[in-house]
């Protein structure tokens, strides 16, 4: 069956290599300068949030997988601070330095994107919220992993978390913080990795049922939400791309599995997104950080004219930052366990 849980292991790396490829398109010019009554011309910009929701589960289908190994929160936590702390800092300090000789951020920003804790402060200048996001998951992860192993009904337990995280975000559009939806519409894609890598480790596919709503509804949700660019109702405001994007994100993640299983890996394509997804990670770094030093300067240019231009600059940049950074970071990493 092209349809199941192992394939998200198989193809994990395609998948992160969608995500990242997705959050460039909504980045980008393409994705942001754009006539909002167009849906044709935004709908790009919905479609990239899917990119974020794949993010959430893979993550939360590898960390289970992590934990398995050594589930004490401690070395967790020092694997994880290696691992994603130490690249994001590297990355974040010039970006505060930059931000402050323009006078886009002041002390209190820098100390908060140094924690990256900037998405819940709310500073001026942020390094993206995504990191803010995946830290406190990263924190909650080990104490998760436990109540999902002892609880009697692992997916009951899920259901209620996603439904009391969809509840949190409905309040909080209700009282004007949509913003944090970010992290509460995108936890449950996270949850449901969680959940997918307990079944895979026990031998468990998901029910047809369960299956078949996964599938349908990340049909459906993109056909929403496109239909509501149409009728030009303000999905953003109301959040409604982001629940959008959390009703696709699983589904879709097994419907890309099953169209890579068909697709040989020495196709170019098929390279190209393994290697998106391999230096994933630097490349949001390289996107947020670029996205950052624009949001500084943008007053100064008009991006409208040359966005076909700039954006194809704007892909190449986070690339070549990506691959560099990538390479130094291997090869400092080989240094140092050949010292040790």
């Amino acid at each position: 069956m092209l349809l199941n849980l192992r394939n998200i292991s198989v193809y994990r790396t395609y998948l992160m290599g969608i995500g990242i490829i997705a959050v460039l398109v909504l980045h980008s010019c393409f994705g942001r300068l754009v006539d909002g009554s167009t849906a044709i011309r935004i709908f790009p910009k919905d479609v990239g949030y899917l990119g974020v929701d794949i993010f959430f589960l893979v993550s939360g289908y590898g960390i289970y997988f992590s934990l398995l190994k050594n589930s004490d929160p401690v070395p967790f936590y020092i694997r994880r601070f290696k691992k994603i702390y130490l690249k994001y800092i590297i990355v974040v300090i010039p970006y505060c330095i930059i931000c402050y000789a323009l006078n886009q951020i002041k002390w209190t920003g820098i100390v908060a994107n140094i924690f990256s804790i900037q998405f819940w402060l709310g500073t001026g200048a942020s390094f993206g919220w995504y990191t803010s996001a995946l830290f406190l998951m990263y924190f909650i992860a080990p104490f998760y992993f436990t109540a999902i192993n002892h609880s009697k009904n692992s997916r009951y337990l899920t259901i209620a978390c996603i439904i009391c995280c969809t509840v949190v975000s409905l309040l909080l559009v209700i009282v004007g913080q949509s913003k944090y939806c970010l992290f509460t519409f995108r936890a449950p894609s996270f949850l449901v990795g969680f959940l997918w890598a307990k079944y895979s480790h026990e031998g468990k596919e998901l029910p047809k049922s369960s299956l078949y709503f996964g599938v349908s509804s990340s049909i459906l949700a993109i056909i929403a939400i496109y239909i509501l660019r149409r009728l030009k109702v303000p999905v953003g405001e109301l959040g409604l791309d982001m629940f959008c994007a959390m009703l696709t994100g699983p589904g879709l993640s097994l419907i890309l599995c099953g169209i890579f299983s068909r697709i040989k890996e020495k196709n170019p394509l098929m390279r190209f997104i393994h290697k998106s997804g391999v230096i994933c990670f630097e490349l949001y770094l390289a996107n947020t950080f670029l996205m950052g030093i624009q949001e500084a300067i943008l007053p100064f240019f008009n991006w409208d004219k040359y966005y076909i231009v700039y954006t194809l600059c704007y892909f190449a940049a986070q690339y070549l930052f990506a691959i560099c950074f990538h390479s130094l970071w291997e090869y400092a990493k080989h240094k140092i366990l050949l010292k040790q």
